[in-house]
């Protein structure tokens, strides 16, 4: 947990220091598992398709070492693909070992990273504090600690399922943390200003809020989406007025009215108030923020720059297709072993048709061209369990936090067939995690 937590706070684990730290870190913990399971005699860690998987693209992996075209940069990318091998043993380790107060401790660091770098996006967009805020297609975005806004979208949208899975199911006296911790991650996707993670973010609030109805919670919920909203709209109204000094000051109260606000709906004499107080606040507070974010220069540009000229392709997922042409070359011209794990970013200088990039921006045509035809097919099996696990724990008749699993590991799988979240070392080590509590849980009857 040091090792996930420290990874990700350090920059996301994204440069060659803290790639090399957090590499140590995983394989040390995985060395320990290792040496704990032989000693009990378990053996039950080994009977997973996604252990095994794994395992052999790591070898195969490092194996491309000695074929690389770009040595210099092998070594520690081979050593990352042990290190998340290491987090899938040690995580499937515990949960087998543990249950659910294994899965429960990993699953809170979790929330508490996520939170960590939410405010710290939060901040740093309204502070304009560079790196941490990033300017993409003519505008700044929240980009946090990964120094990439889509980065920042991804990590709470994994995170944000498990935060509202435990807002939901935790006692009166829990309930109001995670409600701060789940509308702070909200306001963190929504100042990223990803298209994708937008999307996702929509299908995710509506979900939830079906689960908070079923379960009389829903008022409470509903505020804690739209507090959320309310954050992002703040601050995006006080960083473009550049007076973000007031914007914290307007976050942190929201943050702090929620919790109470909270806190007070959990009691017997609160609830009745609360609910009688909820309607007025949810219309004047969703038509609060519905007219910051149409009224703000970020919208008009995203609009303008993306929706203009229609729905193309072109338009909503740029340079992609044109990317993708240019690293199915480089994999036809060396399709058996592959260029070498890590040799993408000089490899595709040699094919590039239009702007450069150091990523396919589709995680299993960069497999093809740095391990060949062998890792993108091993990489498309282990993506491809991963994403049959979870759609089976979504529609299946699994408890809510299983099911809050299974979104977050197809959040990171979508993600990475148009982007390159793969290539940060923290949202894979952590999806590893995620994959782990997804095989190693417990089927269940609960809704």
């Amino acid at each position: 947990m040091a090792a996930l937590l420290l990874g990700t706070m350090w920059r996301g684990g994204y440069f060659t220091e803290p790639k090399l730290v957090l590499a140590s870190l995983l394989l040390l913990a995985g060395s320990w598992e290792i040496v704990t399971a032989v000693s009990l005699g378990e053996r039950r860690i080994l009977r997973s398709p996604a252990l095994w998987i794994f395992t052999v693209l790591t070898a195969l992996a490092t194996a491309s070492l000695f074929w690389n075209e770009a040595p210099g940069r092998a070594g520690l990318e081979a050593a990352l693909m042990a290190g998340y091998l290491a987090a899938l043993l040690v995580a499937r380790s515990q949960v087998l070992r543990s249950g659910g107060a294994a899965a429960g401790s990993l699953l809170r660091w979790l929330v508490y990273a996520a939170c960590f770098t939410a405010v710290w996006g939060i901040v740093a967009y309204l502070l304009r504090i560079y790196p941490y805020v990033v300017f993409v297609d003519h505008f700044l975005r929240a980009g946090s600690v990964f120094e990439y806004s889509n980065a920042l979208s991804c990590f709470q949208l994994m995170a944000l399922p498990v935060t509202l899975a435990f807002f939901l199911t935790a006692g009166k006296a829990d309930r109001p943390v995670f409600a701060a911790a789940a509308a702070l991650q909200i306001a963190a996707v929504a100042l990223a200003f990803s298209r994708l993670g937008a999307a996702m973010l929509l299908v995710m609030l509506a979900f939830f809020l079906a689960s908070a109805w079923r379960r009389g919670l829903a008022p409470e919920t509903f505020l804690t989406m739209l507090a959320g909203l309310i954050m992002a709209a703040a601050a995006l109204a006080f960083g473009e007025a550049e007076q973000g000094e007031i914007g914290v000051a307007v976050v942190t109260l929201l943050t702090v009215s929620l919790y109470a606000g909270q806190a007070f709906a959990a009691t017997a004499k609160g609830r009745p108030l609360f609910n009688r107080a909820f309607a007025l606040f949810a219309v004047l507070g969703g038509l609060t923020a519905a007219v910051f974010f149409a009224i703000s220069h970020r919208t008009q540009v995203i609009l303008s720059s993306r929706f203009i000229e229609g729905l193309s392709a072109d338009r909503l997922l740029p340079h992609r297709q044109v990317t993708w042409n240019s690293a199915w070359q480089a994999f036809m011209d060396r399709p058996a072993g592959g260029w070498g794990l890590g040799s993408f970013y000089e490899i595709f200088s040699r094919y590039q048709e239009a702007q450069f990039t150091r990523y396919a921006h589709n995680v299993v045509l960069q497999m093809a061209v740095d391990t060949g035809i062998v890792g993108a097919v091993l990489t498309a099996l282990f993506l491809g369990y991963a994403a049959a696990l979870g759609v089976w724990r979504l529609f299946g008749r699994f408890d809510l936090m299983g099911r809050a699993l299974a979104a977050s590991a197809l959040v990171f799988i979508v993600y990475n067939m148009f982007d390159w979240e793969w290539y940060i070392p923290a949202l894979t080590a952590w999806f590893m995690v995620i994959v782990a509590c997804l095989e190693a849980g417990e089927r269940k009857s609960g809704t």
